[in-house]
């Protein structure tokens, strides 16, 4: 997840490929459903974030940032 996060900003399609790999290894960390969500939502993606935040909100519903990119994904 942090190897994603860090290149989130510089390469994009990597950090997508990341948090894929994070959520296959590790289905029950909620970090990089967010994390993906947020590269979605930020492509104008809303409809590929929603189902990834729901799935990180399920695990965790108390995780602040997904519940912040949720209404991102929902105002887009």
């Amino acid at each position: 997840n942090i190897k994603g996060a860090n290149s989130m900003y510089r390469d994009p399609q990597n950090a997508t490929e990341i948090f894929q790999r994070a959520i296959s290894t590790y289905p029950e960390f909620e970090w990089p459903y967010s994390n993906l969500a947020s590269i979605y939502i930020r492509d104008a993606k809303p409809q590929l974030a929603i189902p990834l935040l729901e799935k990180a909100l399920a695990i965790n519903p108390d995780y602040t940032n997904a519940l912040r990119h949720m209404v991102d994904a929902q105002v887009a």
